[in-house]
């Protein structure tokens, strides 16, 4: 992790935008601090065009924008040309919620568990 200024040290936005790093060389993450806050202001350094990992839009680098960040979205740019791929982030949202909903068969659970366990104990 990184601060921005050592990315793009001649931008004072760089410098100020204090909640947003780097992480390794192409991924940009730009926590919402503020309580009940559903957007945020990102610095995108200049030099490079950054995709929003959530939307898939892509942004020139060297200037702020306001993305939206909603209660499971943690503002997260990839450098475009950098070979790094999350996949759908909204769509792996929507399964995980779908999961979620479904009450788990516990007996089920437990018998599996169970036969983990006695698989180890028989060695």
């Amino acid at each position: 992790m990184r601060p921005l200024f050592t990315a793009d040290p001649k931008a004072p936005a760089a410098w100020s935008h204090w909640w947003t790093y780097l992480y390794g060389r192409d991924l940009l993450v730009s926590p919402v601090w503020e309580k009940g806050r559903r957007d945020q202001n990102v610095y995108l350094p200049a030099k490079s065009r950054w995709r929003d990992a959530w939307s898939g839009r892509i942004y020139a680098g060297g200037q702020r924008i306001t993305v939206k960040a909603e209660l499971h979205q943690m503002p997260l740019f990839v450098r475009v040309g950098s070979g790094v791929e999350l996949g759908d982030l909204s769509r792996e949202w929507r399964e995980s919620l779908a999961i979620a909903s479904r009450k788990p068969d516990l007996k089920a659970l437990e018998a599996d568990v169970i036969a983990w366990f006695d698989q180890y104990r028989k060695r």
